[in-house]
């Protein structure tokens, strides 16, 4: 290899090496932070979505600084980036300070956010226009043509998406991330000064032997609103299918990371050297996976729209409107004299999308209508869909916009049995009023049962006649592990962390109180208007409902202690891992009396949580012990019944007699192997067994 080709290879490595570098940071801070909101905001998946709709925001803010700065000659270009990275050296390493009272909004988390990791992000987002700009001024043979970076900077994305979950986070606590963070983005700003060392010892044209790239004017404001537009469906599109397989189809820890890993290989495919699909091929399917796809939404088939079937429906419409985006991004891209304001069009369109999702939609639509409206739209930039050429193309086109039309009434009609839909930041509630059809448990043929549900998790029943009112149903039954517990111990002064419908009410004897604390003013309401535990089984009138987080909300009330504390609060199946960690149990426990009980709600589909649990338990010399309430019911009679399938985990003192839980068929969970909980080390992933214990 002659010195040409070693130079040549050497800007290659070090221009390759610090986007990768720079996009495994964005990338892991991403995940990252959205872990330190998760104490915050409750584990909802809704703050994980106003999350990617911050980041989009700052990736806008960076591509425009980047923008900005390609004003100046390439050196002061170069020079101005690396001291915005040096300025984030500020806020560094991250930290999410949470409110200090009240329910965080959207506009909150955006607020803490931008606090937090703005500055530092903002500059990695410009890290990836710079370098191409400056790799233009290298002399490689590439350099009129620098767009081959941008899909190792797409792999550094995917590389640093995947390591965090499943790699970074399960070995390391949030601290010691942090510092490890900071440690990468110390390596980033060398590797950077290398780059723009190498970028100003260049020729500042392409080397010898390379085709020169033509003059190009700048782009008109057609040209720029098609970038906006190919870049706004799938970003929109991303939070969409990523709302609607966590809240409808597998509302399981990291579920996320799936749509957004596919974001960026459709990234890596449309502006690799080797295409593997044409783009016409795409345009030929995209319609009819539209209408199918929304066809399967709108069905009312609980097991198809829960089922992995569905999973793979939805992934995959997503990633061909996202390839068939990007593909016309990467065949409509500008030359080098251009390239920052692509991409900052890149950015106002990726940034619109994660801002109607987040912020717009969730305000007007009481349900997430959004993903599916959008998913027909993308058909309009679909080249063949509005090709003139194309047969009986018209008919088409209004064939599409009637499913839209059909689709966005059977949304806003479709109300059989359904009394209200409430959208809140904390995700979709739906109640459901529905006659029996069929004996089943306590409900007698006739009766009126009302459901509580968010996404498609229940989260409490009623039968709403004067002789089942008081029953409590769901996971709470007289013959469950709830009444397990309260026949056992007779707790009389109790706290909730969960209101759901209030069922837990109707075990506090006379001479009782009870404190319920949710964080969603949706529940709220709906447990008041729709619901009568709250009215009818309450000794010493209406408990009072405390509006907030629930492991701060029992830290502050320091006027008074209990008999038990329950933990019942997930939303569908997120995990608030903030509650169950160490110091959470450390500080329920100086809320209970002697003796005191505490009780978690640890049903979940995916996840199991007792091991976990019961290994924190062991770590502050308590006992744990576990009862799965499994209902044995007909498959064609389920939806008649009360009582539901739960998980339930009590932590005792040691000297407090167990023998009437054993009974039940209550037992110690098996800890061996499992690494404890705490506020700087939670391990999702080995709750769902794909990494050790």
């Amino acid at each position: 290899m002659n010195a040409g080709h070693q130079k040549h290879a050497l800007l290659a490595f070090v221009f390759s090496a610090t986007l990768f570098l720079s996009a495994a940071l964005m990338f892991s801070i991403q995940p990252m932070v959205g872990k330190m909101l998760l104490p915050i905001v409750g584990g909802t998946p809704a703050g994980w979505i106003v999350a990617m709709a911050f980041f989009q925001i700052m990736l806008l803010a960076g591509y425009f600084l980047a923008h900005f700065l390609s004003t100046a000659k390439p050196a002061a270009h170069g020079v101005l980036f690396l001291a915005a990275l040096c300025l984030g050296f500020i806020f560094l390493p991250a930290h999410i300070s949470p409110l200090e009272d009240g329910v965080p909004g959207p506009f909150d988390v955006f607020r803490m956010l931008f606090a937090t990791i703005a500055v530092p992000f903002v500059a990695l987002s410009a890290a990836s226009s710079t370098l191409q700009r400056l790799f233009t001024q290298t002399g490689h043979p590439r350099a009129h043509d620098p767009y081959f970076l941008y899909a190792v900077s797409n792999l550094g994305s995917f590389v640093g998406l995947f390591a965090y979950p499943f790699l970074v986070d399960p070995l390391t606590g949030l601290k010691f991330q942090g510092h490890l963070w900071l440690a990468g983005y110390v390596l980033l700003v060398l590797f950077v000064s290398a780059s723009l060392f190498l970028a100003l010892r260049g020729k500042g044209t392409a080397a010898s032997g390379a085709v020169a790239a033509p003059l190009e004017d700048a782009p008109s404001i057609k040209q720029k609103l098609h970038w906006i537009a190919l870049a706004f469906f799938p970003s929109s599109l991303l939070l969409g299918v990523t709302t609607h397989i966590t809240s409808n189809i597998f509302p399981a820890p990291m579920m996320w990371v799936i749509p957004l890993g596919l974001y960026l290989v459709t990234f890596i495919i449309a502006f690799g050297s080797r295409k593997f699909v044409s783009l016409e091929k795409l345009g030929i399917v995209h319609p009819a996976a539209v209408a199918l796809t929304v066809a399967a939404t709108i069905s009312n088939v609980a097991d198809l729209n829960s089922s992995w079937l569905s999973l793979i429906l939805h992934m995959g419409i997503f990633g061909l409107v996202a390839l068939m985006c990007h593909m016309r991004l990467a065949e409509l891209r500008p030359s080098g004299k251009n390239l920052t304001a692509f991409y900052l069009m890149l950015s106002i369109g990726g940034a619109l999308g994660g801002v109607l999702n987040a912020f717009i939609a969730p305000v007007l639509l009481n349900s997430p209508v959004e993903y599916p409206v959008i998913l027909v739209l993308s058909l309009f930039v679909n080249p063949l869909f509005r090709s003139a050429q194309l047969r009986h193309g018209a008919a088409i086109r209004y064939a599409m916009s009637a499913i839209l039309i059909a689709f966005v009434m059977a949304r806003a009609f479709w109300t059989d049995g359904v009394l209200e839909t409430d959208r809140s930041f904390f995700g979709t509630l739906t109640v459901i009023e529905a006659k029996m059809t069929d004996s089943a448990g306590h409900i007698v043929k006739g009766d009126v049962v009302r459901a509580l549900n968010h996404g498609t998790t229940l989260h409490g029943m009623q039968i709403m006649t004067p002789a089942g009112e008081k029953l409590p149903g769901s996971y709470y039954t007289a013959e469950g592990p709830v009444g397990n517990v309260f026949g056992a111990y007779k707790p009389a002064h109790i706290a909730v962390v969960g209101l759901g419908v209030g069922a837990m009410t109707c075990y506090v004897p006379a001479g009782g109180s009870a404190i319920f604390i949710d964080i969603d003013p949706a529940i709220i309401k709906a447990a008041n208007k729709y619901f009568t535990y709250l009215d009818k089984c309450s000794p010493a009138g209406k408990p009072e409902i405390i509006l907030a987080d629930g492991r701060l909300a029992i830290e502050r009330i320091n006027d008074r202690k209990f008999d038990l504390i329950a933990l019942d609060a997930f939303s569908a199946d997120a995990i608030p891992t903030h509650l169950l960690t160490i110091e959470a149990i450390e500080a329920y426990r100086a809320r209970l009396k002697d003796g005191g009980i505490l009780l978690f709600n640890i049903s979940n589909r995916y996840a199991n949580l007792a091991p976990v649990l019961a290994r924190n338990a062991q770590e502050i010399g308590l006992a744990a012990y576990v009862r799965y309430d499994r209902k044995q019911r007909r498959e064609d009679d389920e939806a008649t019944h009360l009582e539901k399938d739960s998980r339930w985990l009590v932590i005792l003192d040691k000297s407090t007699d167990a023998a009437a839980l054993l009974e039940k068929g209550w037992l110690a969970p098996d800890t061996k192997g499992v690494r404890p909980w705490t506020d700087d080390y939670t391990n999702l992933a080995a709750t769902l067994g794909i990494f050790g214990r």
